[in-house]
């Protein structure tokens, strides 16, 4: 297998993708800010954004076509979803916001689960969930990489 040849500003730009990706607002400061240092471009700063941007809306779309697929139902049949309240809603909202990665989202649905009179013992395992989704899918990308250079 060939020796990757990436300069640092291309792992950089590499970073600011997987960071807006993955949400994570405090990856996102530290990975823009580096590649500014290592010489990266605003422009092509932007086009990371932006194809970070364009495969979240794909993953996205992928997403809710296979949970209306597994639901039996199709989209076009389900109405319009009414905010769902309550400490069950907190907690299903603070496990999808764990797995989004975004800090201040899951600030906020930690704080909603708080307050709903969700307990300690029931938030861990809504971040649990989170977590270990999370994980699964790194691992099935670290099993796709192998498969691909078996």
């Amino acid at each position: 297998m060939p020796r990757a040849t990436l300069s640092q500003k291309d792992k950089e730009l590499i970073a600011v993708a997987c960071a807006v990706s993955a949400g994570c607002q405090r990856c996102c400061i530290y990975h823009f800010k580096m590649a500014f240092e290592v010489g990266a471009t605003v422009g092509e700063v932007q086009q990371a954004v932006a194809d970070a941007e364009s495969t979240i809306q794909h993953a996205d779309e992928m997403m809710q076509r296979k949970a209306y697929e597994l639901m039996d139902v199709r989209r076009a049949n389900v109405p319009v979803a009414v905010e769902a309240t309550g400490r069950l809603a907190a907690l299903v909202k603070l496990g999808a916001a764990v797995a989004s990665n975004c800090a201040s989202t899951i600030a906020a649905h930690l704080a909603l689960a708080q307050a709903s009179g969700a307990t300690q013992g029931e938030i861990t395992v809504a971040v649990k969930f989170g977590q270990m989704i999370v994980g699964k899918a790194g691992q099935f990308a670290r099993e796709l990489l192998k498969e691909s250079h078996a």
